[in-house]
């Protein structure tokens, strides 16, 4: 398109990029119909493998890895979970119940996810930035009895500093914890001000679920729901939602671990910035 030169022109000119910039902001959220996948996870390997070192899946920025404190490694068991509906493959991975963590960063450096990061508390690119959503999914088989299991999201692991890749670090639990027999939804500090639980009314048993969970990053708090086996492929309602967590103190994150001192085992899990994106059929 040309524009007029002159005053008119520059408003013009100012105009239409603000244009192309709210609709590149737009792209970026909804990445098309589909979203963006950031990451995913099937856990195709050998079975009876440790998870430590596998290096398969996309949008990771490098393999699986424990920290040197921990000798207990999480396992791979073929085959792995199903799901009605969604698309699964390869094994699944199976956590020991010994509280051993298993660690795997995000690749922050991908063109497609620059719009949704910020700098986290620990200096390094994190999502969580303000005015976006993050979906996550996974297909889970959780032990009952007096114990916590499921997946972690952490700004920054220090494997080095502890097993759990420095408590301090972790932000949000996706599973159940100690205290309550249900799925939940679970705001981490370990200490720091702003905790927050958040408990559906299924119980915990070993039925195979599926998981999904969204994020809204915004100011003041952010605002997160949980569905426990939603249909596939078309976003369910909030209103439906098992969990909804409505002032989520503010987190960000870079990496995920899984573990806990119940026997559990994970698959199937996607990060992206829409439904469609982390549950594909």
């Amino acid at each position: 398109m040309k524009l007029p030169r002159g005053t008119k022109g520059a408003k013009m000119k100012k105009l239409v990029l603000a244009a192309v910039a709210v609709m590149a902001s737009f792209v970026l959220q909804a990445g098309g119909a589909k979203g963006i996948l950031i990451a995913e996870e099937s856990f195709n390997y050998e079975n009876k493998a440790d998870l430590d070192g596998q290096n398969g899946g996309t949008g990771w920025a490098g393999p699986w890895f424990n920290s040197p404190l921990e000798k207990q490694r999480n396992k791979i068991k073929v085959p792995g979970l199903e799901f009605p509906g969604l698309k699964t493959s390869g094994g699944r991975l199976f956590e020991t119940g010994k509280d051993n963590r298993s660690f795997r960063d995000i690749d922050t450096s991908r063109p497609e996810v620059a719009g949704l990061l910020e700098t986290g508390d620990y200096k390094k690119p994190a999502f969580g930035k303000h005015g976006t959503t993050i979906w996550f999914s996974f297909i889970m088989k959780l032990a009952g009895g007096n114990a916590y299991s499921g997946l972690h999201l952490s700004d920054c692991v220090e494997p080095e500093k502890d097993s759990f890749g420095n408590k301090k670090h972790q932000r949000i639990q996706l599973g159940r914890n100690n205290k309550d027999p249900h799925y939940s939804l679970l705001r981490v500090t370990n200490g720091g001000p702003g905790p927050g639980n958040w408990y559906s009314n299924t119980l915990v048993d070993e039925t195979v679920r599926l998981v999904v969970c969204r994020f809204d990053f915004k100011d003041p708090a952010d605002e997160g729901w949980m569905w426990l086996d939603p249909k596939p492929g078309a976003e369910p309602e909030a209103l439906k939602a098992d969990v909804h967590a409505d002032k989520i103190s503010h987190f960000m994150f870079n990496s995920i671990n899984a573990g806990g001192n119940a026997k559990s085992e994970v698959d199937e899990i996607r990060i992206g910035t829409a439904y469609s994106s982390v549950t594909p059929k």
